[in-house]
Protein backbone atom coordinates (compact mmCIF):
# COMPACT_ATOMS: atom_id res chain seq x y z
CA UNK A 1 0.00 0.00 0.00
CA UNK A 2 1.50 3.37 -1.03
CA UNK A 3 1.96 6.25 1.54
CA UNK A 4 1.47 9.83 0.43
CA UNK A 5 4.26 12.41 1.03
CA UNK A 6 1.97 14.37 3.39
CA UNK A 7 1.46 11.34 5.61
CA UNK A 8 5.20 10.78 5.70
CA UNK A 9 5.82 14.40 6.82
CA UNK A 10 3.16 14.06 9.48
CA UNK A 11 4.79 10.95 10.83
CA UNK A 12 8.16 12.68 10.95
CA UNK A 13 6.61 15.63 12.82
CA UNK A 14 5.03 13.27 15.38
CA UNK A 15 8.31 11.45 15.93
CA UNK A 16 10.24 14.70 16.42
CA UNK A 17 7.54 15.98 18.79
CA UNK A 18 7.63 12.81 20.82
CA UNK A 19 11.40 12.88 21.06
CA UNK A 20 11.40 16.53 22.11
CA UNK A 21 8.68 15.84 24.71
CA UNK A 22 10.59 12.90 26.12
CA UNK A 23 13.74 14.94 26.34
CA UNK A 24 11.85 17.77 28.12
CA UNK A 25 10.26 15.34 30.55
CA UNK A 26 13.57 13.75 31.35
CA UNK A 27 15.10 17.18 31.87
CA UNK A 28 12.34 18.21 34.29
CA UNK A 29 12.71 14.94 36.18
CA UNK A 30 16.40 15.55 36.47
CA UNK A 31 15.75 19.09 37.70
CA UNK A 32 13.39 17.89 40.40
CA UNK A 33 15.86 15.30 41.47
CA UNK A 34 18.58 17.86 41.67
CA UNK A 35 16.41 20.09 43.77
CA UNK A 36 15.84 17.23 46.16
CA UNK A 37 19.50 16.43 46.28
CA UNK A 38 20.81 19.98 46.21
CA UNK A 39 18.28 22.15 47.90
CA UNK A 40 20.74 24.95 48.26
CA UNK A 41 20.87 25.79 44.53
CA UNK A 42 20.48 29.38 43.57
CA UNK A 43 17.20 30.90 42.54
CA UNK A 44 18.62 32.24 39.38
CA UNK A 45 19.47 28.85 38.11
CA UNK A 46 15.97 27.66 38.83
CA UNK A 47 14.37 30.49 36.91
CA UNK A 48 16.53 29.91 33.95
CA UNK A 49 15.62 26.30 33.95
CA UNK A 50 11.98 27.17 34.13
CA UNK A 51 12.35 29.52 31.20
CA UNK A 52 14.05 26.82 29.29
CA UNK A 53 11.29 24.39 30.07
CA UNK A 54 8.65 26.92 29.14
CA UNK A 55 10.46 27.67 25.93
CA UNK A 56 10.65 24.00 25.14
CA UNK A 57 6.98 23.58 25.86
CA UNK A 58 6.13 26.48 23.59
CA UNK A 59 8.14 24.99 20.81
CA UNK A 60 6.49 21.65 21.36
CA UNK A 61 3.08 23.29 21.25
CA UNK A 62 4.01 25.15 18.10
CA UNK A 63 5.18 21.97 16.46
CA UNK A 64 2.09 20.15 17.64
CA UNK A 65 -0.10 22.94 16.29
CA UNK A 66 1.65 22.84 12.94
CA UNK A 67 1.24 19.10 12.80
CA UNK A 68 -2.45 19.33 13.63
CA UNK A 69 -2.94 22.06 11.02
CA UNK A 70 -1.18 19.96 8.41
CA UNK A 71 -3.28 16.95 9.31
CA UNK A 72 -6.42 19.03 9.16
CA UNK A 73 -5.43 20.50 5.81
CA UNK A 74 -4.61 17.07 4.42
CA UNK A 75 -7.90 15.80 5.72
CA UNK A 76 -9.74 18.64 4.04
CA UNK A 77 -7.81 18.04 0.82
CA UNK A 78 -8.60 14.31 0.92
CA UNK A 79 -12.27 15.03 1.58
CA UNK A 80 -12.31 17.52 -1.28
CA UNK A 81 -10.63 15.06 -3.67
CA UNK A 82 -13.00 12.31 -2.65
CA UNK A 83 -15.97 14.61 -3.22
CA UNK A 84 -14.62 15.54 -6.64
CA UNK A 85 -14.03 11.89 -7.57
CA UNK A 86 -17.47 11.06 -6.29
CA UNK A 87 -18.95 13.81 -8.41
CA UNK A 88 -17.05 12.61 -11.48
CA UNK A 89 -18.19 9.04 -10.88
CA UNK A 90 -21.77 10.15 -10.37
CA UNK A 91 -21.55 12.19 -13.57
CA UNK A 92 -20.19 9.21 -15.45
CA UNK A 93 -22.91 6.99 -14.01
CA UNK A 94 -25.54 9.51 -15.07
CA UNK A 95 -24.10 9.76 -18.57
CA UNK A 96 -23.93 5.98 -18.82
CA UNK A 97 -27.52 5.71 -17.65
CA UNK A 98 -28.64 8.28 -20.20
CA UNK A 99 -26.69 6.47 -22.97
CA UNK A 100 -28.19 3.17 -21.93
CA UNK A 101 -31.65 4.66 -22.03
CA UNK A 102 -30.95 6.06 -25.50
CA UNK A 103 -29.64 2.70 -26.65
CA UNK A 104 -32.67 0.96 -25.24
CA UNK A 105 -34.94 3.41 -27.03
CA UNK A 106 -33.02 2.82 -30.26
CA UNK A 107 -33.10 -0.93 -29.74
CA UNK A 108 -36.86 -0.85 -29.20
CA UNK A 109 -37.30 1.19 -32.35
CA UNK A 110 -35.05 -1.15 -34.37
CA UNK A 111 -36.81 -4.18 -32.95
CA UNK A 112 -40.16 -2.76 -33.97
CA UNK A 113 -38.80 -1.95 -37.43
CA UNK A 114 -37.32 -5.46 -37.67
CA UNK A 115 -40.66 -7.10 -36.98
CA UNK A 116 -42.29 -4.83 -39.55
CA UNK A 117 -39.64 -5.82 -42.10
CA UNK A 118 -40.15 -9.48 -41.29
CA UNK A 119 -43.83 -9.12 -42.03
CA UNK A 120 -43.02 -7.31 -45.29
CA UNK A 121 -40.46 -9.99 -46.19
CA UNK A 122 -42.95 -12.78 -45.58
CA UNK A 123 -45.47 -10.99 -47.75
CA UNK A 124 -42.89 -10.48 -50.50
CA UNK A 125 -41.83 -14.14 -50.26
CA UNK A 126 -45.39 -15.22 -50.78
CA UNK A 127 -45.64 -12.88 -53.74
CA UNK A 128 -42.33 -14.20 -55.09
CA UNK A 129 -43.51 -17.79 -54.77
CA UNK A 130 -46.61 -16.91 -56.73
CA UNK A 131 -44.53 -15.15 -59.37
CA UNK A 132 -42.11 -18.08 -59.54
CA UNK A 133 -44.95 -20.52 -60.01
CA UNK A 134 -46.40 -18.39 -62.77
CA UNK A 135 -42.94 -17.98 -64.34
CA UNK A 136 -42.23 -21.71 -64.43
CA UNK A 137 -45.69 -22.32 -65.81
CA UNK A 138 -44.90 -19.81 -68.51
CA UNK A 139 -41.50 -21.37 -69.17
CA UNK A 140 -43.07 -24.81 -69.50
CA UNK A 141 -45.29 -23.43 -72.20
CA UNK A 142 -42.15 -22.17 -74.01
CA UNK A 143 -39.92 -25.19 -73.45
CA UNK A 144 -40.01 -27.84 -76.11
CA UNK A 145 -40.18 -30.60 -73.47
CA UNK A 146 -40.61 -30.89 -69.72
CA UNK A 147 -36.89 -31.60 -69.30
CA UNK A 148 -34.64 -29.34 -67.30
CA UNK A 149 -30.85 -29.27 -67.02
CA UNK A 150 -30.74 -32.09 -64.46
CA UNK A 151 -32.79 -34.50 -66.60
CA UNK A 152 -30.80 -33.54 -69.70
CA UNK A 153 -27.58 -34.37 -67.87
CA UNK A 154 -28.97 -37.76 -66.88
CA UNK A 155 -30.20 -38.47 -70.41
CA UNK A 156 -26.80 -37.60 -71.88
CA UNK A 157 -25.22 -40.02 -69.43
CA UNK A 158 -27.69 -42.75 -70.42
CA UNK A 159 -27.02 -42.16 -74.11
CA UNK A 160 -23.26 -42.40 -73.55
CA UNK A 161 -23.77 -45.66 -71.63
CA UNK A 162 -25.93 -47.12 -74.40
CA UNK A 163 -23.34 -46.16 -77.00
CA UNK A 164 -20.55 -47.77 -74.99
CA UNK A 165 -22.62 -50.93 -74.51
CA UNK A 166 -23.30 -51.06 -78.25
CA UNK A 167 -19.59 -50.92 -79.06
CA UNK A 168 -18.68 -53.46 -76.38
CA UNK A 169 -21.39 -55.82 -77.62
CA UNK A 170 -19.94 -55.73 -81.13
CA UNK A 171 -16.43 -56.56 -79.93
CA UNK A 172 -16.82 -60.31 -80.48
CA UNK A 173 -17.91 -59.77 -84.11
CA UNK A 174 -14.91 -57.61 -84.98
CA UNK A 175 -12.70 -58.14 -88.02
CA UNK A 176 -9.47 -56.71 -86.64
CA UNK A 177 -7.62 -56.33 -89.95
CA UNK A 178 -10.56 -54.88 -91.86
CA UNK A 179 -11.49 -52.58 -88.99
CA UNK A 180 -7.89 -51.41 -88.63
CA UNK A 181 -7.60 -50.59 -92.31
CA UNK A 182 -10.96 -48.78 -92.41
CA UNK A 183 -10.32 -46.72 -89.28
CA UNK A 184 -6.80 -45.90 -90.47
CA UNK A 185 -8.25 -44.50 -93.70
CA UNK A 186 -11.21 -42.85 -91.93
CA UNK A 187 -9.05 -40.89 -89.50
CA UNK A 188 -6.50 -39.98 -92.14
CA UNK A 189 -5.47 -36.78 -90.33
CA UNK A 190 -4.02 -38.82 -87.46
CA UNK A 191 -2.39 -41.63 -89.42
CA UNK A 192 1.17 -40.75 -88.40
CA UNK A 193 0.33 -40.79 -84.68
CA UNK A 194 -1.81 -43.90 -85.04
CA UNK A 195 1.18 -45.71 -86.53
CA UNK A 196 3.38 -44.38 -83.73
CA UNK A 197 1.15 -45.04 -80.70
CA UNK A 198 -1.55 -47.57 -81.68
CA UNK A 199 0.04 -49.99 -84.14
CA UNK A 200 0.45 -53.49 -82.69
CA UNK A 201 2.57 -54.83 -85.54
CA UNK A 202 6.09 -55.77 -84.39
CA UNK A 203 8.41 -52.79 -84.87
CA UNK A 204 5.88 -51.27 -87.25
CA UNK A 205 6.56 -53.96 -89.86
CA UNK A 206 3.61 -54.63 -92.21
CA UNK A 207 1.83 -57.95 -92.34
CA UNK A 208 2.14 -59.58 -95.76
CA UNK A 209 -0.67 -61.83 -96.83
CA UNK A 210 -0.80 -63.76 -100.08
CA UNK A 211 -4.00 -64.18 -102.02
CA UNK A 212 -4.81 -67.61 -103.35
CA UNK A 213 -4.83 -67.89 -107.13
CA UNK A 214 -8.37 -69.22 -107.08
CA UNK A 215 -9.72 -66.19 -105.20
CA UNK A 216 -7.82 -63.81 -107.48
CA UNK A 217 -9.14 -65.59 -110.58
CA UNK A 218 -12.71 -65.40 -109.34
CA UNK A 219 -12.37 -61.68 -108.60
CA UNK A 220 -10.84 -60.98 -112.00
CA UNK A 221 -13.62 -62.89 -113.75
CA UNK A 222 -16.20 -60.98 -111.76
CA UNK A 223 -14.71 -57.64 -112.76
CA UNK A 224 -14.53 -58.67 -116.39
CA UNK A 225 -18.12 -59.81 -116.25
CA UNK A 226 -19.10 -56.45 -114.76
CA UNK A 227 -17.59 -54.72 -117.82
CA UNK A 228 -19.58 -56.93 -120.19
CA UNK A 229 -22.82 -56.31 -118.26
CA UNK A 230 -22.99 -52.75 -119.60
CA UNK A 231 -23.86 -54.09 -123.08
CA UNK A 232 -26.27 -56.78 -122.08
CA UNK A 233 -29.95 -56.73 -121.40
CA UNK A 234 -31.52 -56.35 -117.92
CA UNK A 235 -31.97 -60.06 -117.35
CA UNK A 236 -28.40 -60.74 -118.23
CA UNK A 237 -27.23 -58.07 -115.78
CA UNK A 238 -29.32 -59.52 -113.01
CA UNK A 239 -27.93 -63.01 -113.53
CA UNK A 240 -24.37 -61.77 -113.58
CA UNK A 241 -24.83 -59.72 -110.42
CA UNK A 242 -26.28 -62.68 -108.57
CA UNK A 243 -23.40 -64.87 -109.70
CA UNK A 244 -20.90 -62.21 -108.60
CA UNK A 245 -22.48 -62.01 -105.15
CA UNK A 246 -22.35 -65.76 -104.78
CA UNK A 247 -18.71 -65.82 -105.79
CA UNK A 248 -17.84 -63.06 -103.33
CA UNK A 249 -19.60 -64.95 -100.53
CA UNK A 250 -17.83 -68.16 -101.42
CA UNK A 251 -14.38 -66.53 -101.57
CA UNK A 252 -14.19 -63.56 -99.22
CA UNK A 253 -11.27 -61.18 -99.43
CA UNK A 254 -8.67 -61.69 -96.74
CA UNK A 255 -6.85 -58.39 -97.32
CA UNK A 256 -6.75 -55.47 -99.77
CA UNK A 257 -5.03 -56.46 -103.04
CA UNK A 258 -2.69 -53.99 -104.65
CA UNK A 259 -2.85 -55.82 -107.94
CA UNK A 260 -6.61 -55.31 -108.27
CA UNK A 261 -6.35 -52.05 -110.23
CA UNK A 262 -3.84 -53.64 -112.61
CA UNK A 263 -6.04 -56.66 -113.10
CA UNK A 264 -9.00 -54.40 -113.72
CA UNK A 265 -6.94 -52.34 -116.13
CA UNK A 266 -5.83 -55.38 -118.07
CA UNK A 267 -9.34 -56.74 -117.98
CA UNK A 268 -10.69 -53.44 -119.22
CA UNK A 269 -8.20 -53.36 -122.07
CA UNK A 270 -9.06 -56.93 -122.96
CA UNK A 271 -12.75 -56.14 -122.79
CA UNK A 272 -12.28 -53.08 -124.95
CA UNK A 273 -10.40 -55.15 -127.54
CA UNK A 274 -13.09 -57.78 -127.40
CA UNK A 275 -15.84 -55.19 -127.81
CA UNK A 276 -14.04 -53.65 -130.75
CA UNK A 277 -13.60 -57.05 -132.38
CA UNK A 278 -17.23 -57.86 -131.70
CA UNK A 279 -18.35 -54.64 -133.24
CA UNK A 280 -16.37 -55.45 -136.40
CA UNK A 281 -17.73 -59.00 -136.52
CA UNK A 282 -21.25 -58.41 -135.33
CA UNK A 283 -22.60 -60.03 -138.48
CA UNK A 284 -21.07 -63.36 -137.67
CA UNK A 285 -23.76 -64.13 -135.10
CA UNK A 286 -23.83 -65.40 -131.56
CA UNK A 287 -21.26 -68.11 -132.23
CA UNK A 288 -18.54 -65.51 -132.66
CA UNK A 289 -19.59 -63.80 -129.43
CA UNK A 290 -19.21 -67.05 -127.50
CA UNK A 291 -15.78 -67.58 -128.96
CA UNK A 292 -14.77 -64.05 -128.02
CA UNK A 293 -16.04 -64.52 -124.46
CA UNK A 294 -14.07 -67.74 -124.16
CA UNK A 295 -10.95 -66.06 -125.47
CA UNK A 296 -11.47 -63.15 -123.09
CA UNK A 297 -11.73 -65.49 -120.09
CA UNK A 298 -8.53 -67.26 -121.11
CA UNK A 299 -6.73 -63.92 -121.35
CA UNK A 300 -8.07 -62.87 -117.96
CA UNK A 301 -6.99 -66.14 -116.40
CA UNK A 302 -3.48 -65.73 -117.76
CA UNK A 303 -3.28 -62.15 -116.51
CA UNK A 304 -4.59 -63.20 -113.11
CA UNK A 305 -1.95 -65.91 -112.78
CA UNK A 306 0.69 -63.24 -113.33
CA UNK A 307 -0.80 -60.80 -110.82
CA UNK A 308 -1.89 -63.19 -108.07
CA UNK A 309 1.70 -63.70 -106.94
CA UNK A 310 1.87 -60.05 -105.85
CA UNK A 311 1.62 -59.47 -102.12
CA UNK A 312 -0.69 -57.08 -100.23
CA UNK A 313 0.88 -55.31 -97.21
CA UNK A 314 -1.24 -54.16 -94.29
CA UNK A 315 0.19 -50.99 -92.75
CA UNK A 316 -1.46 -51.09 -89.31
CA UNK A 317 -3.20 -53.43 -86.91
CA UNK A 318 -5.06 -51.90 -83.96
CA UNK A 319 -5.76 -53.50 -80.63
CA UNK A 320 -9.33 -54.56 -80.00
CA UNK A 321 -9.80 -51.94 -77.29
CA UNK A 322 -8.63 -49.22 -79.66
CA UNK A 323 -11.04 -50.40 -82.35
CA UNK A 324 -13.90 -50.36 -79.83
CA UNK A 325 -12.88 -46.89 -78.68
CA UNK A 326 -12.66 -45.52 -82.24
CA UNK A 327 -15.99 -47.17 -83.07
CA UNK A 328 -17.57 -45.17 -80.27
CA UNK A 329 -15.93 -42.01 -81.62
CA UNK A 330 -17.15 -42.78 -85.14
CA UNK A 331 -20.75 -43.19 -83.97
CA UNK A 332 -20.62 -40.12 -81.70
CA UNK A 333 -19.16 -37.95 -84.46
CA UNK A 334 -21.96 -39.03 -86.77
CA UNK A 335 -24.61 -38.28 -84.14
CA UNK A 336 -23.13 -34.83 -83.56
CA UNK A 337 -23.03 -34.01 -87.26
CA UNK A 338 -26.48 -35.29 -88.16
CA UNK A 339 -28.49 -34.55 -84.98
CA UNK A 340 -26.89 -32.34 -82.32
CA UNK A 341 -25.35 -29.85 -84.75
CA UNK A 342 -28.57 -29.29 -86.66
CA UNK A 343 -29.69 -25.65 -86.28
CA UNK A 344 -33.24 -26.59 -85.27
CA UNK A 345 -34.11 -30.29 -85.47
CA UNK A 346 -33.27 -33.30 -87.58
CA UNK A 347 -35.35 -33.61 -90.75
CA UNK A 348 -36.74 -30.05 -90.70
CA UNK A 349 -36.61 -28.26 -94.06
CA UNK A 350 -36.11 -24.87 -92.39
CA UNK A 351 -32.83 -25.79 -90.68
CA UNK A 352 -30.64 -23.72 -92.99
CA UNK A 353 -32.91 -20.67 -92.96
CA UNK A 354 -33.33 -20.86 -89.18
CA UNK A 355 -29.58 -21.05 -88.71
CA UNK A 356 -29.03 -17.92 -90.78
CA UNK A 357 -31.70 -15.98 -88.87
CA UNK A 358 -30.21 -17.08 -85.52
CA UNK A 359 -26.72 -15.96 -86.49
CA UNK A 360 -28.08 -12.60 -87.63
CA UNK A 361 -30.16 -12.13 -84.48
CA UNK A 362 -27.29 -12.99 -82.10
CA UNK A 363 -25.30 -10.06 -83.46
CA UNK A 364 -27.90 -7.55 -82.27
CA UNK A 365 -29.75 -9.06 -79.31
CA UNK A 366 -28.62 -12.32 -77.71
CA UNK A 367 -31.58 -12.51 -75.32
CA UNK A 368 -34.03 -12.24 -78.22
CA UNK A 369 -32.11 -14.98 -79.99
CA UNK A 370 -32.46 -17.24 -76.95
CA UNK A 371 -36.21 -16.61 -76.72
CA UNK A 372 -36.55 -17.18 -80.45
CA UNK A 373 -34.67 -20.46 -80.10
CA UNK A 374 -36.99 -21.58 -77.30
CA UNK A 375 -40.12 -20.57 -79.17
CA UNK A 376 -39.05 -22.34 -82.36
CA UNK A 377 -38.18 -25.50 -80.39
CA UNK A 378 -41.56 -25.39 -78.69
CA UNK A 379 -43.23 -24.92 -82.05
CA UNK A 380 -41.42 -27.94 -83.45
CA UNK A 381 -42.19 -30.13 -80.43
CA UNK A 382 -45.87 -29.23 -80.17
CA UNK A 383 -46.94 -28.80 -83.79
CA UNK A 384 -44.37 -29.11 -86.55
CA UNK A 385 -43.14 -32.51 -85.44
CA UNK A 386 -46.52 -33.97 -86.35
CA UNK A 387 -46.78 -32.22 -89.70
CA UNK A 388 -43.23 -33.20 -90.68
CA UNK A 389 -43.21 -36.60 -89.05
CA UNK A 390 -42.51 -38.45 -92.32
CA UNK A 391 -39.49 -36.29 -93.14
CA UNK A 392 -38.16 -36.60 -89.58
CA UNK A 393 -38.52 -40.38 -89.54
CA UNK A 394 -36.89 -40.57 -92.95
CA UNK A 395 -33.94 -38.53 -91.70
CA UNK A 396 -33.59 -40.77 -88.63
CA UNK A 397 -33.71 -43.89 -90.80
CA UNK A 398 -31.03 -42.40 -93.02
CA UNK A 399 -28.80 -41.84 -89.99
CA UNK A 400 -29.37 -45.43 -88.81
CA UNK A 401 -28.55 -46.87 -92.22
CA UNK A 402 -25.42 -44.75 -92.51
CA UNK A 403 -24.23 -45.96 -89.13
CA UNK A 404 -24.89 -49.60 -90.00
CA UNK A 405 -23.06 -49.14 -93.29
CA UNK A 406 -20.03 -47.64 -91.56
CA UNK A 407 -20.03 -50.26 -88.82
CA UNK A 408 -20.29 -52.97 -91.46
CA UNK A 409 -16.70 -52.24 -92.49
CA UNK A 410 -15.60 -53.03 -88.95
CA UNK A 411 -18.05 -55.80 -88.10
CA UNK A 412 -18.82 -57.78 -91.30
CA UNK A 413 -21.87 -59.45 -89.79
CA UNK A 414 -23.72 -56.13 -90.04
CA UNK A 415 -23.43 -56.28 -93.82
CA UNK A 416 -25.95 -59.12 -93.76
CA UNK A 417 -29.11 -57.08 -93.34
CA UNK A 418 -31.34 -60.06 -92.55
CA UNK A 419 -28.96 -61.54 -89.99
CA UNK A 420 -30.21 -61.87 -86.43
CA UNK A 421 -27.28 -59.91 -85.01
CA UNK A 422 -27.84 -57.14 -87.54
CA UNK A 423 -31.47 -56.78 -86.53
CA UNK A 424 -30.52 -56.73 -82.84
CA UNK A 425 -27.83 -54.11 -83.31
CA UNK A 426 -30.15 -52.08 -85.53
CA UNK A 427 -32.67 -51.84 -82.69
CA UNK A 428 -29.93 -50.61 -80.36
CA UNK A 429 -28.85 -47.99 -82.88
CA UNK A 430 -32.47 -46.91 -83.38
CA UNK A 431 -32.81 -46.42 -79.60
CA UNK A 432 -29.65 -44.31 -79.48
CA UNK A 433 -30.68 -42.18 -82.48
CA UNK A 434 -34.18 -41.63 -81.09
CA UNK A 435 -32.81 -40.61 -77.70
CA UNK A 436 -30.26 -38.29 -79.32
CA UNK A 437 -32.99 -36.62 -81.40
CA UNK A 438 -35.21 -36.07 -78.37
CA UNK A 439 -32.27 -34.76 -76.38
CA UNK A 440 -31.33 -32.27 -79.09
CA UNK A 441 -34.85 -30.83 -79.02
CA UNK A 442 -34.85 -30.64 -75.20
CA UNK A 443 -31.46 -28.90 -75.24
CA UNK A 444 -32.71 -26.36 -77.76
CA UNK A 445 -35.63 -25.44 -75.50
CA UNK A 446 -33.60 -24.52 -72.39
CA UNK A 447 -33.05 -21.01 -71.05
CA UNK A 448 -29.33 -21.75 -70.95
CA UNK A 449 -27.87 -23.23 -74.15
CA UNK A 450 -26.31 -26.67 -73.71
CA UNK A 451 -23.12 -26.63 -75.74
CA UNK A 452 -20.53 -29.21 -76.75
CA UNK A 453 -17.34 -27.27 -77.52
CA UNK A 454 -14.77 -28.78 -79.85
CA UNK A 455 -11.47 -29.97 -78.39
CA UNK A 456 -8.71 -29.61 -80.92
CA UNK A 457 -6.28 -32.51 -81.42
CA UNK A 458 -2.96 -32.19 -79.59
CA UNK A 459 -4.62 -30.12 -76.86
CA UNK A 460 -3.14 -30.70 -73.39
CA UNK A 461 -5.13 -32.96 -71.09
CA UNK A 462 -7.36 -30.94 -68.75
CA UNK A 463 -8.69 -33.01 -65.82
CA UNK A 464 -11.34 -30.37 -65.10
CA UNK A 465 -12.85 -30.92 -68.56
CA UNK A 466 -11.74 -34.40 -69.66
CA UNK A 467 -11.48 -37.98 -68.52
CA UNK A 468 -9.31 -40.70 -70.13
CA UNK A 469 -10.73 -43.42 -72.36
CA UNK A 470 -9.28 -46.58 -73.84
CA UNK A 471 -6.73 -46.98 -71.02
CA UNK A 472 -5.22 -43.67 -72.04
CA UNK A 473 -2.97 -41.47 -69.96
CA UNK A 474 -4.08 -38.65 -67.70
CA UNK A 475 -1.46 -36.29 -69.01
CA UNK A 476 0.11 -35.40 -72.31
CA UNK A 477 -1.75 -34.28 -75.43
CA UNK A 478 -5.08 -35.47 -76.80
CA UNK A 479 -4.93 -37.75 -79.82
CA UNK A 480 -8.66 -38.56 -80.16
CA UNK A 481 -11.76 -36.97 -78.66
CA UNK A 482 -14.12 -39.92 -78.26
CA UNK A 483 -17.03 -37.74 -77.11
CA UNK A 484 -17.03 -33.97 -76.52
CA UNK A 485 -17.91 -32.27 -73.23
CA UNK A 486 -21.48 -31.13 -72.73
CA UNK A 487 -21.60 -27.86 -70.81
CA UNK A 488 -24.45 -25.69 -69.53
CA UNK A 489 -23.32 -22.58 -67.66
CA UNK A 490 -25.44 -19.77 -66.22
CA UNK A 491 -23.39 -16.52 -66.13
CA UNK A 492 -25.59 -15.23 -63.29
CA UNK A 493 -25.53 -18.37 -61.15
CA UNK A 494 -22.48 -20.64 -61.10
CA UNK A 495 -24.39 -23.40 -59.31
CA UNK A 496 -27.06 -23.56 -62.03
CA UNK A 497 -25.78 -25.81 -64.80
CA UNK A 498 -23.74 -28.96 -65.33
CA UNK A 499 -20.61 -30.35 -66.93
CA UNK A 500 -20.39 -33.74 -68.61
CA UNK A 501 -16.69 -34.51 -69.05
CA UNK A 502 -15.23 -35.26 -72.47
CA UNK A 503 -13.81 -38.71 -73.15
CA UNK A 504 -10.37 -38.37 -74.70
CA UNK A 505 -7.49 -40.67 -75.54
CA UNK A 506 -3.96 -39.56 -74.69
CA UNK A 507 -1.31 -42.10 -75.76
Amino acid sequence: MSISPTSANTADSFSSYNSHRSSTTSYMSTARASEDIYPCTEVSDTDSDKDLVIHSLNESLSIHKEILEKIHMEKEDSITRLKQQRQVEMLEIEQTRQLLEEQMDRYNKLDAAYHVLLKDLDAKKRDYDKMETKFYSHVKTIRATDDDLSTIQQELGHMASQLNNLCMGLKSRMDVDAASAYLFDYFHDQQAKMLLHMNTLPDGAPIVEKETPLAASVRALAMAAAEDDDERDVDGKKDKNEQQDEDDDAFPRSAPIESAPEVRSSSSSSSSRSRSSRSSKSSNGSHDEKEEEKQEKEENDAQTKKECVKESPQRIRLAARHITMLTEKLVMDHLLATIFDQPLYIGMDVNASYGEVMQWMKKYNASWADRFRQQMSSLVANQAVYDHQAAIEQAKTRVIEQLIEQLGHLYPVLQQLDHKDTLTQRKKIETIVTRAARLSLAMQGQDIPVQHPTIAPNSPFDPALMKPAGKGQTDGNVLFVISPPFIATDPNDQEHGFLLHAKVYCP
